[in-house]
């Protein structure tokens, strides 16, 4: 008696496994591609991969970089736009706001190039050439990122400073008149560390100027990428 028990429960399990196994496989057949797959191609002695849709997973492949990028200028417009509320200086403010155009104009050029030749290489996936140019811009990339972060320190830096200097009011401190004086009842009064933020300021400035620097001397895709179309 138990071994027809055994045997009938071996016969239920192996019909489980195979309506499973074929409930799998319709599934499979049935399920849609992901859109941003890759597909291999031979090139000679290597096999590379492509994009099928490169439109599609461009943004997420640039996604941590991008947020980045808005997460600095925006902290920046916001040193400006607060400059007053802030203790910012007039003097310091515009050179906030230049450096802001400055970096935002940077990325615009940067990721230009960039969105160029990653759609060029998936294209033309067995270029050597293209490929290694495309290295410049993704190492560049990364790079960024730690400059980026390093720009939204020190723009933290500034708006920290602003307050942190306390002197007695009594001693009639001078402050800009575009300025605000936060006066508690105990008569002290915060005034801008201006050393402090215009560290802060140069030290923006330094990055900014490494970064557009180190733009200039990327490869322009433009002409490429006109060949590759045509």
């Amino acid at each position: 008696m138990a071994t027809n028990i055994n045997y009938k429960t071996l016969i239920s399990a192996a019909l489980v496994l195979i309506i499973a196994g074929l409930i799998f496989y319709l599934f499979m057949k049935n399920t849609p591609e992901k859109e941003d797959e890759q597909v291999a191609v031979t090139c000679s002695n290597k096999t590379v991969y492509r994009y099928k849709n490169p439109e599609q997973y461009f943004p997420s492949f640039t996604r941590d970089y991008d947020n980045q990028v808005s997460l600095t200028t925006d902290f920046l417009k916001k040193l400006s736009d607060s400059a007053t509320a802030f203790n910012i200086d007039f003097s310091t403010r515009n050179q906030i706001i230049q450096l802001q155009q400055q970096l935002n104009q940077d990325n615009i050029t940067f990721s230009t190039g960039l969105r160029s030749y990653f759609m060029i290489l998936n294209n033309d996936p067995c270029n050597d050439d293209i490929r290694m140019k495309y290295a410049q811009y993704t190492e560049e990339m990364t790079r960024r990122m730690l400059d980026l972060r390093m720009v939204f320190a020190q723009a933290t830096q500034i708006k920290e400073a602003a307050l942190t200097t306390e002197k007695d009011s009594s001693q009639q401190v001078s402050v800009a008149t575009d300025t605000v004086k936060n006066t508690p009842d105990n008569g002290i009064t915060k005034v801008p560390d201006t050393a402090k933020m215009n560290k802060s300021v140069h030290l923006i400035s330094d990055v900014i100027k490494r970064t557009n620097i180190a733009t200039k001397k990327l490869p322009i895709a433009t002409t490429r990428l006109k060949t590759i179309s045509n």
